[in-house]
């Protein structure tokens, strides 16, 4: 959740969490992790619980990329648990359910992936 004014980073949070997509982007999947991890540290450390989570959804995402599911499932579902009783984080919280239910789908676990799937329905319409 990179914020910036004029252009310029809010939060070192921030800044870490563009140097992650920056090393994805270029094909640096070992950075691009550190980075995003390094981030949701900081997110942490600013009691920023939807920050956090948002690192922890396009960690998870690029996890899937790389097919490990077991360490996408992990941050994922911390994302999930993070945001879902946050009034103000439910789209993160949904997005979370939806990578979830992605993730599911790509393992072959249908109904798995819907059930998260409703849930994301459920949270996103809220």
């Amino acid at each position: 959740m990179p914020r910036t004014i004029d252009g310029k980073f809010v939060t070192e949070a921030s800044r870490v969490f563009q140097q992650g997509d920056d090393f994805w982007h270029a094909g640096n999947y070992d950075e691009a992790r550190q980075a995003y991890e390094k981030a949701a540290g900081l997110y942490h450390e600013r009691q920023d619980a939807e920050g956090e989570a948002f690192v922890l959804v396009r960690l998870g995402e690029l996890a899937m990329s790389l097919d490990d599911c077991t360490y996408a499932e992990k941050v994922l579902s911390a994302a999930a648990e993070l945001t879902k009783s946050l009034d103000y984080a439910q789209n993160t919280y949904g997005e979370s359910l939806i990578r979830l239910g992605k993730m599911e789908a790509e393992r072959g676990d249908s109904t798995r992936a819907l059930a998260y799937l409703k849930q994301a329905q459920e949270a996103l319409s809220a």
